[in-house]
């Protein structure tokens, strides 16, 4: 009798509900005419077969609630489809008020409700319309891309193919399930692998003509638009958002490339103001932010070094488009713009010079496309390095089209309104998007802990989740305030039977993955001191060209090496053969790590060109 009641009591409240939200709309279809009728049905079957449970008042209530459905649905318009039903039996079910009438039963039909609904009775044939032709599938094959590109004429060809896969997996995207995955690792190969990031005297420095000048740079403004609407189609991560940081940077900096280069036919006067009168674009915070990048493939550590060592090599110019500094037109963009104008005699005005860059002004962008291409490369590599999580647009399936960047100057404000993705774009950076784990002073705040004299004065050390006491805390921390040391150290710290459990707590693993892949600060191939003294007074003397951890297993790999074999070894003990145990978390994260230091010592095993020598 209680459970009855119970359900008599959800199925009368959900009546009332039903009726207020009749109330609202001005028409049912036919399916949901039957699916009213089933409430009312079912109260009244309840009601009927225990007419002693419930009081006078409450079937009052309900009957009144019944009766409200009923004239309301007499008020609503059926919608039907062309095409006559079978009869609904619409008679009310009595509610009976006396024990002594018998209950009514219902039809033989209706025993199993519910089960009418998956019979459709209505004609929908009109509701079909026009067949829509589906294309045939084209196959996609990701191998037509080159391995290597050794001259400009593979890097061209890479850059083609890449750019027609990336359109073949938007529009089969029916088919091929995924595709902004596949998409972004196309390009990350081709960015990072594939392609070699430009230095001195190599070949993407050749002389060339306007018109293949003009193409390779509209080529590269497709391949960002792919990429951006692919990556923010996935969820980012530390990880992840290594590869948008470096990838981008990189195509920008092919980009630069071909905006300095003097065409040997007719050269554009926008590219020679550019290259000869010293203007340049503003790397940073790309050196600050990829300190602290989870780097998991040795190859986006080189690409890394590669744009670093380019811009480097360039020498100091003035910057122009610096859109991490603010979306005005700035000082130098200013006086570029200007200069570009002065040498082709278009109008010069302060209202109308910032017009130039954002199209509204049509004369520089349609007459030197190549400025805006350039411009867009420029933004989306910027963009990429905002610090700000929540000006990046939420995932999406988003296509090349919604990445094409919109440009407007808001002369109100005096500032670039820059639009994608259906949303308005800024990108300011300040700092790191993605504070280290790798910093001792991370967990000692709001003490500053810089050395380990530091680390021995305060009282109080951090548990990490109640995983490490304080004399354990107390090594941890001082090993990170070595950085150039902190990879075997912190390594052999985990790799015993004491101190392996506590890589269950997520912090710790944290902690470890930023210690191990954070590439930290970039050393110029310039530097040629090495340390006299140690420990040095000089930081920088300790920075690393290709990151700590390539630099690790370059010079003394033994420490770290048996380390992680201990590591490994350590963990596969902890199997006790169910995966719902609770080391599992700690057996798959030693997996994962040991794969990706694994990534690491084959490349330089199976690399056959040598890294540039540091001191």
């Amino acid at each position: 009798p209680t459970r009855c009641r119970c359900g008599w009591a959800y199925m009368q409240q959900w009546l009332k509900l039903l009726l207020h939200d009749m109330h609202v709309v001005k028409e049912i279809g036919e399916s949901d005419l039957r699916l009213i009728r089933m409430g009312p049905q079912q109260v009244a079957h309840v009601c009927s077969k225990h007419p002693g449970e419930f009081r006078d008042d409450q079937l009052v209530n309900v009957r009144a609630t019944i009766e409200g459905i009923e004239a309301r649905l007499q008020e609503l318009k059926i919608r039907t489809y062309g095409a006559a039903t079978r009869s609904l039996d619409t008679s009310p079910y009595h509610i009976s008020m006396e024990p002594s009438v018998p209950a009514r039963k219902f039809p033989a039909e209706s025993e199993q409700t519910g089960f009418n609904r998956f019979l459709r009775l209505e004609d929908i044939s009109g509701l079909a319309g026009r067949p829509i032709e589906q294309p045939g599938f084209v196959p996609i094959d990701f191998l037509k891309v080159p391995e290597r590109a050794t001259n400009f004429e593979e890097a061209l060809a890479a850059m083609r193919w890449a750019d027609k896969l990336c359109t073949l997996v938007s529009v089969q995207s029916v088919r091929v399930q995924h595709g902004q995955f596949f998409k972004a690792a196309l390009l990350q190969h081709v960015f990072t692998r594939v392609l070699p990031v430009p230095r001195a005297g190599d070949f993407w420095h050749a002389p060339m003509r306007y018109a293949l000048q003009l193409d390779v740079l509209l080529l590269l403004k497709r391949l960002m638009e792919h990429f951006g609407s692919s990556v923010f189609n996935i969820i980012t991560s530390l990880e992840f958002d290594a590869v948008r940081l470096v990838v981008s940077a990189a195509m920008m900096t092919i980009g630069d490339v071909f905006m300095r280069k003097i065409a040997t036919d007719i050269p554009s006067e926008v590219c020679q103001i550019y290259a000869q009168m010293g203007y340049g674009i503003k790397l940073s915070p790309f050196d600050t932010q990829s300190e602290t990048i989870m780097v998991t493939v040795p190859e986006l550590n080189l690409a890394r070094t590669a744009i670093l060592d380019y811009w480097h090599d360039l020498g100091a110019t003035t910057p122009i488009m610096s859109f991490n500094d603010g979306m005005g037109c700035d000082e130098t963009t200013g006086q570029f713009l200007a200069q570009c104008c002065a040498r082709m005699a278009f109008p010069i005005g302060l209202d109308i010079l910032p017009t130039y860059l954002s199209g509204e002004s049509w004369l520089i962008l349609k007459n030197y496309p190549e400025l805006e291409f350039f411009r867009d490369l420029v933004f989306y590599s910027k963009y990429f390095m905002c610090t700000v999580p929540d000006c990046f647009p939420e995932p999406f399936p988003y296509n090349q089209k919604m990445a094409e960047l919109r440009w407007q100057w808001d002369s109100q404000h005096s500032i670039y309104v820059v639009s994608a993705y259906r949303k308005q774009l800024e990108c300011p950076a300040k700092g790191h998007r993605w504070p280290s784990f790798a910093v001792a002073s991370r967990f000692t705040a709001p003490h500053p802990a810089l050395t380990e004299d530091d680390i021995l004065h305060i009282k109080q050390l951090p548990d990490f989740e109640k995983q490490l006491g304080q004399r354990d805390s107390e090594l941890l921390l001082s090993a990170l305030t070595v950085p150039y040391m902190r990879i075997p150290i912190v390594v052999s710290f985990f790799a015993t039977e004491d101190r392996i459990h506590c890589l269950k707590a997520p912090v710790l693993r944290s902690l470890l993955d930023s210690v191990v892949f954070e590439p930290y600060r970039y050393l110029h191939k310039s530097a040629q001191a090495a340390p006299r003294e140690v420990p040095t007074k000089d930081e920088g003397q300790l920075n690393t060209a290709y990151g700590l951890l390539l630099n690790e297993l370059a010079r003394s790999p033994v420490q770290l090496v048996k380390a992680l074999t201990t590591l490994m070894k350590l963990a596969q003990a902890l199997d006790t053969g169910s995966y719902f145990a609770s080391q599992t978390d700690i057996i798959l994260y030693v997996a994962r790590f040991a794969c990706r230091v694994e990534n690491f010592i084959q490349f330089l095993l199976l690399n056959g060109e040598p890294m540039r020598d540091t001191p």
